[in-house]
């Protein structure tokens, strides 16, 4: 009860961010399927458990509308395009599916190598912290590059769904390319994710409601101290 007005606190500085990398896994609570969902920034790790996994879940956090500058990274799941149209699609998820159609199918192959080569020009162009106007420049190419990638046609089924996933995200894999603070993947959140991934394994399923706040608030916290450079045994103290 005493760390649940620091818990709000966290998820008021979130709201304020203008990068938040979100992820979410299954959590069971009482038997029933849940979703423990993390939101993370520079200074701020907060978790939440909901029943749901859908865009209600952003709302209740982040707000009815997040500021238009704000950038929300992410995978592909359809909750966040259907909450906020700014958003950076994570190509760690995209190159890890790409190398797995490859080692499959032949004709997959070059696209493989493609994306990686694409990505690997995009994070050494943007290192070298370019002028607005050459990122948007770069921005531009990429997205060409990215459309004549769409529009190859291709023989097996797991290679056209590939083609179909980079063509939904169309508008959001180059986000990173005009916005310096971003990303070009949600290892962030994937990484604050795992630690709830670890307690899940341990105890199975929380158990009630007070459980789930009791939870929820104390792994925030400790997080989020850890994030901040503080020492969380000296925090609970205080």
């Amino acid at each position: 009860d005493q760390l649940r007005p620091a818990y709000e606190a966290v998820k008021d500085s979130v709201r304020e961010s203008n990068v938040i990398y979100c992820d979410e896994t299954g959590f069971p609570v009482d038997g029933d399927q849940h979703w423990a969902w993390t939101f993370v920034t520079d200074e701020d790790v907060f978790y939440t458990i909901d029943e749901s996994r859908g865009s209600q879940v952003l709302e209740d956090v982040l707000g009815d509308e997040l500021a238009e500058d704000a950038t929300l990274s992410c995978y592909g799941w359809s909750a966040y395009p259907a909450y906020h149209p700014k958003l950076q699609r994570c190509w760690a998820h995209l190159l890890r599916e790409a190398e797995f159609v490859a080692d499959r199918y032949k004709e997959a192959q070059q696209l493989c190598e493609e994306l990686h080569e694409l990505h690997d020009d995009l994070t050494t162009f943007t290192e070298r912290d370019p002028s607005a106007s050459a990122r948007q420049e770069k921005r531009a190419e990429a997205m060409l590059h990215l459309e004549g990638l769409t529009r190859q046609e291709y023989a097996n089924k797991e290679v056209t769904d590939l083609i179909e996933k980079i063509r939904n995200g169309l508008g959001h894999w180059l986000t990173l390319v005009t916005e310096p603070e971003v990303d070009s993947t949600n290892n962030r959140a994937e990484r604050a994710l795992r630690e709830q991934v670890v307690l899940r394994k341990i105890f199975r399923s929380l158990r009630s409601a007070d459980g789930v706040r009791i939870h929820e608030t104390i792994t925030t916290m400790l997080a989020t101290w850890q994030r901040r450079g503080l020492d969380p045994p000296s925090q609970l103290q205080s």
